[in-house]
């Protein structure tokens, strides 16, 4: 299990903030003790070891989960994520899926050690500051929530103790964990009431978004939309807390921090992958491909989505960095939680909750607002889509739904790409059993005895 989880000794440096310029000046940086994280004056420090390791984690995920949509295309020289292009989704050996998942698997296990951690201080009154657990639990959240999206089965193993795999059917256990963790942030009343709720309104509806693309190969296209009222609920709450209209909580990714967020890195270093069908770009230029035009557009005012234009070129440009800073929640996907809830209830007339709640989401960008389809116009559930589609680029939420909307990866590339044609194949799992996320990779096959 050593190759899934780094040992407790490297953790607790990560934990203590000893960054790499630091290594050099420690005689023997892997001496410190496990009984250093047993006091209460390592709680900041393992708040940001937890914060990094679960940027790490999230942002490294990103990449082989985008490049299996429609919102990255591989134009670089290492043919996994052409493999992953394709909708070869559930193969365990693609290089890229096994190396980002030990990031994701190191984050998991931290969240439940350091959380562990924190609340025995809590319980014993040494706890220094509470919120530095409501903080955890956010970040805990977060990871967990990922791994329900992202993976179709996962083990708890605890660094030498190998996990059993709980299976497809039981990956609900990561939200209700997210969920546990959310509230318990709440509860403590110690800060971070917005992000919070936020976080939280998005697990209740990732949560439903699963069910609606779980079993693998039986997922119900006829019936796409989510109806959770409790999720909408908590999303309108989460807006009413906000102070700003276009509110974003994003997690700080930064060269002081000594790590950077991969799929930038991958996009915007080293032009492996590159924004697809919404751009066409420069692709005869290695590490400086410039979006030129942005070709998505907003189905109703027919023009170069705006959102997407911003996130493209302020993130996700050849002639950027790899450290930006991630996404994990915002105003406008509370809007949508609100407004697809409302599309699904036929709550869609004029006045309507869908109209009001798209709407607003749309005057973010000064476009138009949307009065329903007339004969020729956008249908309800289009629309939403392509908002979702726009608003939540590069945030993790596009395969589940493409496999709910029943929208399978094509490509138009650009004139001048020197590439292979990419888009889901016929014999992939993708199109063969829509709903297919990540397996437990060859790492953890190799190493846990219970697989």
């Amino acid at each position: 299990m050593y190759n899934r989880v780094a040992s407790l000794s490297l953790i607790a440096l990560l934990a203590l903030g000893v960054g790499a310029c630091d290594l050099l000046n420690v005689e023997n940086p892997n001496t410190l003790e496990e009984e250093q994280l047993s006091q209460p004056t390592a709680a900041e420090p393992m708040l940001n070891g937890l914060q990094a390791n679960v940027t790490e984690g999230v942002t490294s995920m990103l990449a082989p989960y985008s490049s299996a949509t429609d919102e990255l295309i591989w134009v670089g020289s290492r043919g996994a994520w052409l493999n992953l292009s394709r909708g070869f989704v559930g193969t365990p050996d693609n290089e890229f899926t096994d190396t980002q998942f030990l990031q994701v698997a190191e984050a998991e296990w931290m969240a439940r050690n350091f959380i562990s951690r924190l609340e025995g201080f809590q319980e014993d009154g040494t706890l220094p500051d509470e919120a530095i657990l409501a903080e955890a639990y956010l970040h805990g959240a977060l990871i967990k929530t990922t791994v329900g999206d992202m993976f179709s089965n996962w083990a708890f193993s605890d660094q030498q103790e190998a996990g059993e795999p709980i299976g497809e059917g039981n990956m609900t256990q990561l939200y209700d964990q997210a969920l546990g963790y959310v509230d318990k942030g709440l509860a403590l009343d110690a800060g971070l009431e917005t992000e919070l709720t936020a976080m939280k309104a998005r697990i209740l509806f990732s949560r439903s978004v699963w069910d609606k693309v779980h079993p693998a190969g039986d997922v119900n296209t006829s019936d796409p939309l989510v109806a959770n009222q409790n999720a909408a609920d908590v999303a309108r709450a989460a807006l009413d807390l906000m102070e700003a209209d276009d509110f974003a909580y994003e997690l700080p990714v930064s060269s002081a921090g000594d790590f950077s967020s991969d799929v930038a890195f991958q996009v915007n270093q080293r032009d492996e992958l590159i924004p697809d069908t919404t751009v066409y770009v420069n692709t005869e230029t290695q590490n400086g491909g410039i979006v030129e035009e942005v070709t998505f557009e907003d189905p109703v005012d027919n023009v170069p989505h705006p959102q997407l234009e911003r996130i493209i070129n302020t993130k996700y440009r050849g002639d950027l960095n790899e450290f930006i800073d991630l996404t994990v929640v915002s105003a406008r996907e509370m809007h949508l939680i609100i407004a697809e809830n409302a599309l699904a209830n036929g709550d869609t007339g004029p006045g309507s909750t869908f109209r009001t709640q798209i709407n607003e989401l749309r005057a973010l960008n000064g476009l138009s607002s949307y009065d329903g389809p007339d004969e020729e116009g956008v249908s309800r559930v289009d629309l939403l889509e392509d908002s979702r589609q726009a608003n939540l680029y590069l945030q993790g939420r596009r395969l589940a739904d493409m496999y709910r909307f029943d929208e399978p990866s094509t490509f138009d590339l650009p004139p001048d790409a020197d590439a292979p044609d990419q888009g889901w194949q016929p014999s992939s799992d993708a199109v063969q059993s829509p709903g297919t996320f990540f397996p437990l990779p060859n790492t953890e096959v190799r190493a846990n005895p219970n697989l």
